[in-house]
This record gives structure tokens, C-alpha cells and sequence, in this order.
């Protein structure tokens, strides 16, 4: 057995989000069929025949049922009686999921700490020292326009646009609004941290979608800059709206579905504008984007 405190096993940016995904779509299985695994422990083996490192999670696992519920409960009470800071080890498998997306989130800001300025720009892109890398960014979503592709769901794309952003070095704050139609259940969102905004039709959601805009710049300061990312069909409906943000010094973040209209002079947001754009699926899933960053 190795301590990867002492022995680092270094990976290339694909490989780690192929890891990434493979946990967190074995984690939400686990999730969905109510099974609690007891610590979400990840076993790397080396195959020297191929060359390849071999992981996968291990560790004991039971169903989540009566009797782990009752367990969860007495250990609960009993830390509360005991003043103690720490929660149960028996945890409900949505809680397991979520933890081990955030132990990742973790350990990779501790192996930044570990390993300098060479592992951050590892991890980073050239945006590093731009002054948007820390700052924070908002979402606009039209659910209606970029649904949700199949396989995934709200958290699970809250956390891939995180990762996707992060990739680029935006690592600020993320705060994500979905526009949908009366239809959309809030509760579906919420879990992932996202707020809806349900409006009747396409022109009311642009209209509300262009409020919210100046809504988030008026909610900070007039010199402070933030990242604006519109995930949208149709981009046309924003391109004077986003000629003003970008023009009050906010960074200008898109991305559409791949049969989206493609920039025409006059009716479209400007690539000068948009400092980095996606196609809408390849974002869902953490892709990279299509265009490359300009300077600053």
C-alpha cells in the first residue's frame, strides 16, 4: 500500500474528468438503488501489462433501510448529548453522494497547497491571473431552449458547469438561474442549489432573462467584475444587452446548442464580446469550449 501523500500519482486534465465522472456516476447509482456505501473508498491498482492505472470504488455496502435509519438517529442524539461537532457515520445514500463530491473539491484544493504554483497550472488555464479568475459568476439558463441532457440531472450539471469553469480558472463563487416555463418544479432545482424562474412563454423568459441581468450587476459593487455566463437557443435576443455588460467591464460567458444560428453580423453577440463559448451538451457534461480565450 502506498500513501499518496508521499507518492503522488499525476494525471492529465482528460484522464481526471474521465475519473471524475466514472465516481459520479457510480456514486449516483448508488444513490438511486438506496445503497449507502460505508465510505466511498477509491482502490488504484497498476496494470504493468497495459500500462494503465486501474481504479474503482470499494468498500462494504448495505441498503440504506429501518434499521441504518434507527442508527443514524441514536448516533445523532447521542453526538448532540456529547456536544460534539461531527456527524454520524450512517448516512442517507443522497448524502454519501454529496460528500464524496465535495471530498474531491477538497482534496484537489489541498494537493494545490501541496505541490505550488506547478500543480495549480496543471489544473488552470492561462485565465490564472486574470482579474475574473476569482471573481464571481452567474448563470443565466433557458431550461426551455438547453434542456437537460439525457443521463444527467440539475446537480449533476451544476457540478460539470463548476468543473468546466474551473477548468478555464474561473473559480469564484457560482450562483446558477434557470428560466423554464410554468411547468418546471422548483423542487427539482433546489436540491442542487439552483434557483427557477418560471415564466409562460419564450419572449416572457427573455424578457425576464434581460431584468436578471442588471439585477445581478446592480447587486455589487459599480467597479467590482464578475463572469456573466447565457446558456440559450437563440443568443440574438441578449447581444445589445451583453454589449453594455461587457462595456461596465464584466466578462461575457456563452454557450448554445449545436444547431444554434451561428453569429451574423448585427443580430448576434459579438466574438469580440464573448470571451469563451460552449456547445450546450459539452458544457452539461464538463467539456471544454469551443472557442479560445482571449486576452483580458
Amino acid at each position: 500500500m502506498i500513501d499518496v501523500k508521499e507518492y503522488l500519482l499525476y494525471i492529465n486534465q482528460d484522464s481526471k474528468n474521465t475519473l471524475q465522472a466514472a465516481v459520479s456516476h457510480d456514486a449516483q447509482f448508488l444513490k438511486e438503488v438506496n445503497i449507502m456505501d460505508m465510505d466511498y473508498s477509491l482502490l488504484v491498482g497498476l496494470d504493468k501489462t497495459r500500462h494503465e492505472l486501474v481504479c474503482g470504488i470499494i468498500d462494504y455496502i448495505c441498503a440504506y433501510n429501518a434499521k441504518k435509519k434507527m442508527e443514524w438517529l441514536v448516533k445523532a442524539l447521542l453526538m448532540k448529548c456529547s456536544c460534539t461537532n461531527q456527524e454520524p457515520t450512517v448516512l442517507n445514500p443522497p448524502t454519501y453522494m454529496r460528500r464524496s463530491d465535495g471530498f474531491y473539491e477538497e482534496m484537489e484544493m489541498q494537493l494545490r497547497h501541496m505541490n505550488g504554483n506547478v500543480f495549480v497550472q496543471s489544473m488552470m488555464s492561462s485565465l490564472t491571473s486574470s482579474k475574473y479568475a476569482e471573481a464571481k459568476t452567474c448563470v443565466f439558463w433557458d431550461i426551455e431552449d438547453c434542456p437537460i441532457p439525457d443521463g444527467l440531472d440539475p446537480e449533476m450539471v451544476a457540478k460539470n458547469i463548476k468543473s468546466a469553469l474551473a477548468k478555464r480558472g474561473y473559480l469564484g463563487e457560482l450562483t446558477i438561474w434557470v428560466y423554464g416555463d410554468k411547468y418546471q418544479i422548483q423542487d427539482y432545482y433546489q436540491s442542487a442549489g439552483i434557483e427557477l424562474h418560471c415564466e409562460g412563454s419564450k419572449y416572457e423568459r427573455f424578457r425576464m432573462m434581460h431584468t436578471e441581468f442588471y439585477r445581478w450587476l446592480m447587486s455589487h459593487d459599480a467597479h467590482q467584475v464578475t463572469n456573466m455566463m447565457v446558456i440559450s437557443g437563440d443568443n440574438s435576443e441578449f447581444a445589445s444587452c451583453l454589449q453594455r455588460c461587457k462595456e461596465t467591464d464584466q466578462n461575457i460567458l456563452m454557450a448554445q446548442p449545436e444547431d444554434a444560428p451561428r453569429r451574423c453580423c448585427g443580430c448576434s453577440v459579438s466574438e469580440a464580446v464573448v470571451t469563451d463559448e460552449w456547445i450546450w451538451d459539452s458544457l452539461a457534461a464538463g467539456g471544454d469550449p469551443i472557442t479560445i480565450t482571449r486576452a483580458l
